[in-house]
């Protein structure tokens, strides 16, 4: 397989050259209560083939203040997704912490806008518990809740590598199972609490990649980079159909083609996917 003709590339099941972005969505809290005007959902890149960003035709929800996170294993329904409202995000350890451990820039450096899982509580509260697009994998950080605007997503995907299958749910009830390819041995998919930060149209339907392809927050364990990137694991189409239900790939999830087109209609930025054995 080729290495990602892109320096930002960092993708390492495909390269990719090209971006194209969408309208952002806003936020205006009123009285307390969180309520959306919501335009194309925000593109993001994921370094595959030469391609470029199409939008979720899924629908985010208002929300207000809400119940505690999940236990560990559970998906909450719906989950709480944080995009940033300026130019960076500070990060902290805990808020307690006097000074950030990181501030995280927005756009990113492909130019797109960061955006987090909420892992905690979502009551009204300074602070907020996300989970963050980045090395390493399943780390969290604490925002302040000012700096984000939030939206609620009734979606989430479960994968489970040692059946090969991959299912969706909708406000916490099954709408779709299919089979999956996963990493090979050498290169094994890596488990954990991700979610989706990229989604690309590909230029070539019926090409190596299919004809859509989301980036995901998760990251390889062995290759700690890959054609001058970090080396971030996917979800997309394959033009092998025998590669769905083996473990072939570099460590990204291979979908038939027909599943990946269903689910780039379907599922919003941010959604929650829990890989597991």
């Amino acid at each position: 397989m080729s290495p990602p003709t892109n320096p930002k590339a960092g993708h390492f099941d495909g390269p990719s050259t090209n971006r194209a972005r969408g309208s952002p969505r806003t936020l205006a809290i009123v009285a307390g209560i969180i309520s959306i005007t919501l335009g194309s959902a925000a593109a993001l890149t994921l370094a595959f083939t030469a391609a470029t960003n199409t939008p979720s035709g899924a629908i985010v929800r208002p929300i207000g203040p809400g119940p505690p996170g999940p236990q560990d294993g559970q998906t909450p329904s719906p989950s709480v997704v944080a995009e940033a409202r300026g130019s960076s995000v500070a990060v902290f350890a805990s808020p307690s912490s006097r000074d950030p451990s990181e501030v995280l820039p927005s756009p990113t450096s492909s130019g797109d806008p960061l955006i987090f899982l909420v892992s905690g509580p979502t009551l009204e509260s300074a602070w907020l518990r996300v989970y963050l697009p980045q090395r390493p994998n399943n780390s969290q950080g604490w925002v302040h809740t000012n700096a984000v605007t939030l939206s609620a997503d009734d979606y989430s995907v479960a994968v489970n590598l040692s059946t090969h299958t991959m299912t969706v749910f909708s406000d916490g009830l099954e709408m779709m199972s299919t089979s999956v390819g996963e990493g090979q041995s050498a290169l094994p998919t890596p488990t954990g609490r991700f979610f989706i930060v990229d989604l690309l149209k590909q230029p070539d339907p019926t090409g190596e990649y299919g004809p859509y392809a989301f980036g995901l927050s998760a990251f390889s364990d062995v290759l700690q980079s890959f054609g001058g990137g970090p080396g971030e694991i996917g979800i997309h189409g394959t033009d092998n159909p025998k590669s769905v239900g083996a473990s072939l790939s570099h460590g990204c999830i291979r979908v038939p083609n027909a599943t990946i087109v269903a689910l780039a209609a379907l599922l919003p930025l941010g959604t929650p996917v829990l890989i597991s054995r």
